[in-house]
């Protein structure tokens, strides 16, 4: 079995091979934009030159990258491995003709929502990948991801008012994928987003206390909270929480898990060091417990590896990263969140965010909401920005509703695109948050 301490991840070469298989279909308005398909295959090397130096060589094909001296029989084992594996890429592959099929039904279900819908494109991606991982005196570790995803993008039109939506549905295979566009109604309800924010007014300005909605909450912990608490940012010190000199961030109603076999969209057996996929409680009750590393973030924090390496493929180097971000069900309804509330805003849709790890300054952009006034939700709410600071986020977060929900994103890091989801209940941010409308 592989060694999962944490240990220099250098001291040893490591092979990395991928075998990815993308395939893509598009319909605009009514007629095939693009048809495509392409397989990559490739393999990684990680080890120390005679002097130390990190050394990252990579090959395309069945061809092995050059091995430390006496490492030969490592790579003809990791090789006999990887291409034993390569052709499970291909296994339950979707039609084209079905692809287009179930594209062609979610435009005509935004179609037929409004007369405002003038535009629909519907995107559907297929992505299937076995890697595999060897290092000296070790079992090879192998694994096979598959996801699928539609995304539908609309635009509504009125009296020279223009507005935009974007939906995606995601999932682990086909099956799954066509149950969950026939019980969201990714079309209808992307053009239902897209004409409501034709007469929604903007976020309002200034500071306000403001409710998220089900996984949004999550979205936002994965911004505030999750990306400070990488393992590569921790051991440069290039975190805000590097040093853990304040282990209580927030009330004990908040508890954050990342868990890459919860089953969500960024779920994995092994990570893409080989390290078996395990949870990590990044906050219990308010305090700040733990971190996702990669080998060699664990081994300068001197704590195990959490199994949190990720990369999209051979090309790129492993990172830190977070899965499937969780916030604990509290015990409140949700509308007991806005029942105190005489004017605030929630948070229904995000589009993303980004945050600063080091001074903790955040922003989360917002597509759509309601405006809360008197503990009742009322008028729609469009676009616009939600800024804020780490810190002062966290502490503010002062109940948690039992309302869950999940919902699938991809998270972009040096370029690098990997797939996450989001489980939550609504969260309440008393304070400190800084709002500003209009589209981002």
């Amino acid at each position: 079995m592989m060694d999962d301490r944490a240990t220099d991840v250098a001291s040893a070469p490591e092979l990395y091979t991928s075998t990815t298989r993308r395939f893509a279909a598009a319909v605009i308005q009514d007629r095939i934009d693009e048809l495509s398909a392409v397989v990559d295959t490739g393999t990684a090397v990680r080890h120390r030159s005679a002097d130390g130096a990190p050394c990252h060589t990579t090959t395309t094909g069945d061809a092995l990258p050059d091995l430390p001296s006496g490492f030969r029989s490592l790579g003809e084992t990791h090789h006999a491995a990887a291409r034993a594996t390569a052709d499970s890429v291909y296994e339950r592959s979707v039609a084209p003709d079905d692809a287009v099929e179930l594209l062609a039904r979610i435009r005509a279900g935004a179609r037929r929502q409004s007369a405002d819908v003038t535009f629909v494109q519907v995107r559907f991606e297929e992505f299937a990948q076995c890697m595999t991982v060897s290092r000296p005196g070790e079992e090879p570790r192998q694994d096979t991801r598959r996801r699928v995803r539609t995304v539908v993008r609309t635009t509504a039109t009125r009296t020279g008012t223009t507005r935009t939506s974007s939906l995606m549905t995601a999932a682990s295979g086909w099956d799954e994928l066509l149950e969950r566009v026939a019980a969201d109604c990714p079309g209808r309800r992307a053009a239902e987003l897209a004409t409501g924010l034709l007469t929604a007014d903007p976020l309002p300005d200034g500071e306000l206390p403001v409710v998220f909605a089900g996984s949004t909450g999550a979205a936002l912990i994965h911004e505030v909270c999750g990306h400070a608490l990488e393992g590569d940012l921790l051991a440069d010190r290039r975190s805000l929480f590097a040093d853990r000199s304040e282990p209580e961030l927030a009330s004990a109603v908040l508890t954050v898990l990342d868990d890459p076999r919860l089953g969500g969209w960024g779920s994995y057996e092994f990570d893409d060091e080989g390290t078996p996929a395990r949870p990590v409680a990044l906050v219990e009750a308010g305090r700040l417990t733990g971190q996702v590393t990669c080998r060699e973030s664990a081994h300068r924090l001197g704590v195990p590896a959490s199994g949190h390496a990720r990369r999209i493929d051979y090309q790129q180097p492993p990172l830190p990263r977070l899965s499937n971000t969780s916030v604990r069900a509290g015990a409140e309804r949700p509308d007991a969140l806005l029942s105190g509330i005489g004017h605030g805003v929630l948070v229904t849709e995000v589009a993303g965010g980004h945050v600063n790890p080091m001074t903790g300054e955040f922003t989360v952009q917002v597509t759509t909401g309601r405006a809360i006034r008197d503990g009742k939700p009322a008028e729609p709410l469009g676009s616009g920005t939600v800024r804020g600071n780490v810190r002062t986020a966290l502490a503010a977060i002062k109940a948690v509703a039992d309302d869950v929900s999940v919902s699938d994103a991809v998270c972009v890091k040096r370029g690098q695109h990997v797939p996450v989801s989001f489980s939550s209940p609504s969260l309440l941010v008393e304070s400190g948050l800084r709002l500003s409308g209009g589209r981002f």
